[in-house]
């Protein structure tokens, strides 16, 4: 049985509110996540400057390059840490773990300390936050520590899609549920409206199957019990109606009998003057047939007769005059509208 248009729309409302509230969440989420990630790697990437930067003073300034290098390389095992590179007072980079050159982007901010943490940008490499830490307030030198972003992107890129997976999962469910849901009011609610349909049709013998309990069982015995009284009313009123009818052709029958038989002559004019009706004995004064006169002008009947007729139209009161009758007779013909 189709859904009615009603509850279509409600299941199409239900799954705009799941999309919007589905998008709402993931856009949330992904923004949380993201910030989150971004400030992990800060914190990560800070207390990691800053431990070189702590523990290099003196071998930086002994010139221990070496020394310099197996420090800043054993950082490179550290989840999230693509870069390390120390740099002296005067900005010359004196270590650092880029195999086999140092890229350009990175040439370009070693001279730059004002900023502890920027974004930068390698070619063939990615994204990184590149986090500087003195040494020594500057007056030796500076670490830079590259967090990779792009491990950030993945990571909140993989959290997001189990989300969205179970999202999906939730939003299939509940779309299916609200369906079932739905469609188990839709389908006696159709039922009640083909009910309806024909109790207007005047099929008042027409059944209805619906036995829940609920407000729409309610609903369903209330218009079973409505067209059962309907149905007894129509009866009675179509007894009485035939027994009125009966009755109406018998009054009409004796009072056609009686005015057939009547001994003065009976003509009915509508208000057009045309002959609806005429008895015997105002056939015999005429001395035409009543074929002749049905559905005729009263005209034909002569001019006295005819302006008795406008004459009474226009007056509720009793009119009369004599007309000329067969035989050359004289009669008094009496009018009255109604």
């Amino acid at each position: 049985m189709r859904m009615s248009k009603l509850f279509q729309k409600t299941l199409l409302g239900i799954i705009l509110l799941f999309t919007v509230i589905f998008i709402t969440i993931s856009i949330f989420s992904g923004w949380h996540l993201y910030n989150n990630l971004v400030e992990q790697y800060k914190s990560k990437g800070t207390a990691i400057a800053s431990s070189i930067a702590s523990s290099s003073a003196e071998t930086i300034l002994n010139l221990d390059s070496a020394t310099v290098q197996a420090m800043i390389d054993q950082f490179l095992e550290i989840e999230g840490v693509s870069y390390v590179f120390v740099v002296d007072s005067t900005g010359e980079i004196i270590s650092h773990t880029f195999i086999p050159t140092i890229p350009e982007e990175i040439e370009k901010i070693a001279h730059l300390h004002r900023t502890k943490i920027r974004d930068v940008h390698i070619e063939s490499m990615g994204d990184f936050l590149d986090i500087v830490s003195p040494i020594t307030e500057g007056a030796i030198g500076y670490v830079h520590v590259g967090m990779n972003k792009n491990i950030i992107n993945k990571k909140m890129w993989n959290v997001l899609g189990k989300q969205l997976t179970l999202l999906s999962l939730i939003f299939i469910f509940s779309v299916l549920l609200a369906y079932f849901m739905v469609n188990r009011i839709s389908q006696p609610l159709n039922q009640l409206t083909e009910y309806a349909k024909k109790l207007l049709a005047h099929d008042f013998d027409a059944k209805v199957d619906i036995k829940s309990e609920d407000e729409i069982g309610l609903l369903a015995n209330t218009m079973k019990s409505m067209a059962n009284n309907i149905n007894e009313v129509f009866a009675r009123y179509e007894f009485a109606l035939k027994d009125a009818v009966v009755e109406l052709q018998d009054t009409l029958a004796y009072l056609t009998t009686i005015i057939d038989n009547m001994a003065d002559g009976l003509i009915v004019v509508d208000k057009d003057g045309i002959i609806n009706h005429i008895n015997l004995a105002a056939s015999e004064m005429f001395g035409m047939a009543e074929f002749e006169m049905i559905g005729k002008n009263v005209e034909i009947l002569g001019k006295e007769l005819e302006k008795l007729v406008k004459k009474s139209l226009h007056t509720e009161e009793v009119v009369s005059t004599e007309i000329s009758l067969v035989n050359e007779r004289v009669g008094k013909a009496v009018a009255i509208s109604f």
